[in-house]
């Protein structure tokens, strides 16, 4: 029988806590896998927010970051996050600037040694082209349509629902952008319990993809 406590050590991170609240280790493995795949992009959303003083978007980036760290058994860092959510919903905006570049500076090093460890394998870094002629064309109608059904999937934590919508969006394109490589953000959200974070991402991309249809 393989002994798990023994064999399983990542730096610092609780490991068996983790593999207890994800359910399994090979659920555990596959959730920091979505941790490294999705760092950037976590890393440029709060970022971002921080630099422009958007709290509430803010505040729902530090509340996926929590819940995801805690998954993995990063108690030191969900914590952190979670002293940062609840400063901003009090409005506590001088907690979060005395703060914030220590949680970044934790996150970075925690996803560094995810990174480095045998247990995930490295983020892709290749180079594509976002436009194509390689799926049929989705009306905006129906664009509108599958975003509200996946905000109620959201409501109602149906992960289930929220994957389908997203692999039927993946075969599209819009404004001349194949939808599979953005969507595949949303679905590594999903598939982190980041439901909230999810539908934020799913609503800008949206928009974004409409200025640039009307450029």
């Amino acid at each position: 029988m393989e002994n798990t406590k023994q064999e399983f050590v990542l730096g610092d991170l609780d490991v068996q806590n983790g593999i207890i609240y994800c359910g399994g280790k090979d659920r555990y493995i596959n959730i920091l896998q979505v941790c490294c795949d999705t760092a950037e992009d976590n890393e440029r959303q709060i970022e971002a927010s921080f630099e422009k003083e958007n709290w509430k978007e803010y505040i729902i980036a530090v509340h996926g970051l929590k819940s995801s760290m805690k998954s993995i058994g990063a108690k030191e860092l969900s914590d952190c996050a979670k002293s940062l959510e609840m400063a901003g919903r009090e409005g506590d905006i001088k907690y979060i600037q005395e703060n914030h570049r220590n949680m970044m500076q934790e996150y970075r090093r925690v996803m560094k040694m995810i990174q480095e460890s045998p247990f995930v394998e490295k983020p892709e870094r290749k180079t594509c082209s976002v436009t194509g002629e390689d799926g049929p064309l989705l009306e905006e109608q129906l664009f509108i349509q599958r975003i509200e059904n996946f905000e109620t999937a959201v409501y109602s934590l149906d992960s289930n629902e929220m994957l389908e919508i997203l692999k039927e969006l993946q075969k599209y394109q819009y404004a001349g952008v194949m939808l599979a490589k953005p969507l595949s953000v949303i679905v590594r959200k999903v598939e982190q319990q980041d439901y909230m974070s999810a539908l934020d991402y799913m609503t800008k991309l949206k928009i974004e993809l409409d200025r640039r249809k009307n450029e």
